[in-house]
């Protein structure tokens, strides 16, 4: 054979049984939302019992660990709590941050600080002052971001001006949505006015102007960032039962002037408000909060827990920094109008870049099922306590004279939160120096049959079945924005009082 004959080609047929190139497989379509499952559950957490002892007036911390392995995507959170938390704030850090057993805490002894819990992770939700039951929810698309392996953490005010001990507990419950319905994720504005002085018998306004500043007229000096572009979803005032008034203002822009949301008057509901729509000031330079305050008191009052007074407007807002600031010194008189004397404080701020908590869900979960952790079984967390009507048959726990009533029931449940103090509210001043005749002759604003106290005759006395039954006539129960009643042997010496002819003395 010949070299020529023995290099000649193969011939095509045999390439019959050479592999092919197989064409790729198609990019399957990602799953549609419809297709994932449910969208939206719960997760529930109860914080244990806790007693407060009378005249306590305390700030402590809790904690609770998620063990969540993916984000969790928050549209809702509701508290509901049996009394004595005055106020708490609540935020996400890493399951890192604070470490030791949950529950309650040592605020100082895991050097807890409110600004650092912010900038570590961010703020999930804020109580109003008093309110045993609040609902913070955002318009549809809007949420709070929980990262991976995060810890819920709150430092909460517990104060109890009763002559008693109250034992009481609070309930969270966070409603989750999947990622595949989040169009924004909140992050805070966090105002406040430390610099707060105010005057015994006086009304006064604290306003602070956190801004754009403008450039230095000799080109030296600080000067404060641009206010960033944002649009305002949730807007929560916070101060105490000396409060009468709060307004947020958009500085500068298409929006110069307009008033974001305004409060007038104090009292033990939830004062938190949603945007929806939300609100977008891309133009803005800044926003302007007041609070406003009625002191009747002789002496000043200054920033502090309990009996001293705060200013602090929380703003969740869908912007590219996180934002806090406010007004620590050089507040001054710049008016007085009707009265009112008009105070302004130089606001400074800083804007903090997002972190892990305030980034947009990736792409990858879109495709998932809506993670729900392990904590989330109801059958671990129960629910709040449904109103029960007062048993009539209770003993008293205290005599039935009207100083008894109103140290046990007026004073710590009608009048500290300011429903029937300084605002009066249905027009009934249970601070009155002559409270019997306030009681007595009291004229009602709600329609009912019956005056507020008939002597003698307690079935036929309003103020006996508002605080008694869950459904009372002409409206709801006292006391107001409550889960419960007030304690069977509290409304008892209201009873007796009235049975036995409402005496002024003894």
């Amino acid at each position: 054979m010949s070299t020529r004959q023995h290099l000649r080609p193969i011939p095509l047929l045999l390439c019959l049984a050479c592999p092919v190139a197989e064409e790729p497989e198609p990019t399957p379509e990602p799953p549609s939302l419809d297709e994932l499952g449910p969208l939206t559950a719960t997760l529930h957490h109860v914080l244990p019992e806790r007693e407060v002892d009378p005249g306590a007036d305390e700030l402590t911390c809790v904690s609770w660990t998620l063990d969540n392995e993916a984000p969790l995507y928050v549209r809702s959170i509701r508290q509901d709590n049996g009394g004595g938390f005055h106020h708490g704030n609540w935020f996400v850090v890493s399951d890192e941050v604070y470490p030791g057993p949950d529950g309650y805490w040592d605020c100082g002894e895991r050097d807890f600080e409110e600004i650092s819990a912010a900038m570590a992770g961010t703020i999930l939700f804020a109580q109003s002052t008093q309110a045993r039951t609040e609902q913070q929810r955002f318009a549809e698309g809007a949420v709070v971001k929980i990262p991976p392996r995060s810890r819920v953490v709150a430092d909460v005010h517990l104060l109890n001006t009763s002559p008693r001990p109250l034992t009481t507990r609070l309930w969270l419950e966070l409603e989750l949505v999947h990622p595949g319905l989040v169009d924004a994720v909140l992050s805070p504005v966090l105002l406040s006015y430390l610099d707060l002085h105010i005057p015994g018998d006086t009304r006064s306004r604290h306003t602070g102007r956190c801004q754009t500043a403008p450039e230095p007229e000799d080109g030296e000096g600080p000067r404060l960032p641009p206010w960033p572009p944002m649009a305002l979803h949730y807007v929560l005032p916070h101060f105490h039962g000396f409060g009468d008034h709060f307004d947020l203002r958009v500085i500068g822009g298409e929006h110069d002037g307009v008033s974001v949301y305004g409060v007038e008057g104090f009292d033990a509901e939830a004062l938190g408000h949603a945007l929806d729509p939300p609100l977008s000031i891309e133009d803005a330079e800044g926003l302007a909060f007041t609070c406003g305050y009625d002191n009747w008191l002789p002496q000043e009052l200054q920033w502090g827990l309990g009996e001293g007074e705060m200013c602090l407007a929380l703003v969740l807002a869908d912007a590219d920094s996180v934002v806090i600031g406010g007004v620590r010194e050089g507040t001054e008189l710049v008016d007085v109008q009707d009265g009112v004397r008009m105070l302004e404080g130089p606001c400074e701020w800083v804007r903090i870049p997002k972190g892990l908590a305030h980034t947009m869900p990736a792409s990858y979960e879109l495709e998932l099922p809506l993670y729900v952790p392990p904590k989330a079984e109801p059958s671990e967390a129960p629910s709040p306590p449904s109103c029960v009507d007062v048993d009539p048959t209770a003993d008293l726990v205290a005599p039935a004279t009207l100083a008894s009533i109103r140290e046990h029931l007026f004073e710590p449940s009608c009048v500290f939160s300011s429903c029937h103090g300084q605002s009066r509210a249905g027009s009934l001043d249970l601070l009155a120096v002559d409270l019997h005749t306030e009681l007595i002759e009291h004229a009602m604003q709600r329609e009912v049959s019956r005056p507020l106290v008939a002597p003698g005759d307690p079935e036929g006395s309003y103020l006996l079945e508002v605080l008694s039954r869950c459904e009372p006539e002409g409206g709801g129960p006292m006391p107001a924005n409550g889960i419960a009643l007030s304690d069977a042997e509290v409304v008892a010496i209201v009873r007796e009082w009235i049975e036995i002819g409402a005496p002024e003395n003894g």
